[in-house]
This record gives C-alpha cells, structure tokens and sequence, in this order.
C-alpha cells in the first residue's frame, strides 16, 4: 500500500488501490478532478454526502 495525503484536508492515509480489495472500491465512485488525487475516506464520505444532496 502506497502512504498518500488527502488534497482536501492534508490527512495521510493509505492507499489499496493495488491490494485485492480497497476501501474506497466498497462506495460510490465521484467524477474525477483532474489534479486533485484521492481523498482520504472522512473527505470522500463528506464529498459523497454534497454530491448527492446537489442531485436532489
């Protein structure tokens, strides 16, 4: 697992992209911005939160 920091509030985390199984594969997927990275899961949970309330 590759040590990241999150681009919205700077905490590191890891990431499974490469593992079997990660985190982030168990949740809905956000449109990508270009440049921005992976957010950790507070961050991508709160971003999912925005996303769907703006869809409703």
């Amino acid at each position: 697992m590759d040590e990241i920091r999150c681009p919205v509030c700077g905490a590191q985390f890891e990431c499974g992209a490469g593992d079997v199984e990660c985190w982030c594969a168990a949740v809905p997927s956000l449109t990508p911005i270009p440049g921005r990275g992976c957010l950790c899961r507070k961050c991508l949970e709160e971003e999912l939160k925005k996303s769907s309330s703006q869809r409703t």
